[in-house]
């Protein structure tokens, strides 16, 4: 991942997303310098019935959703 992230910069991608990549650390490292590479914004684990974060109920819902902010990820699906 992190050679891909400067060959975003070195074509001018100035932001990315990672829609279903929940890589906290990652964005972290380029926040902080460590690693060449866009601002990141990344989301959770997607939360559904059948695959992804698999869920049941709406207290499972919940517990996942909790859960995922806790680890910071910048959104829920």
């Amino acid at each position: 991942a992190v050679p891909f992230l400067a060959t975003l910069v070195a074509f001018g991608t100035t932001t990315a997303r990672a829609p279903a990549n929940p890589r906290v650390e990652l964005r972290a490292q380029v926040a902080s310098g460590q690693i060449v590479g866009p601002r990141l914004f990344v989301a959770g684990r997607l939360i559904h019935t059948d695959f992804g974060e698999r869920v049941a109920t709406a207290d499972e819902v919940r517990a996942v959703v909790r859960r995922q902010a806790a680890e910071g990820v910048d959104w829920i699906k």
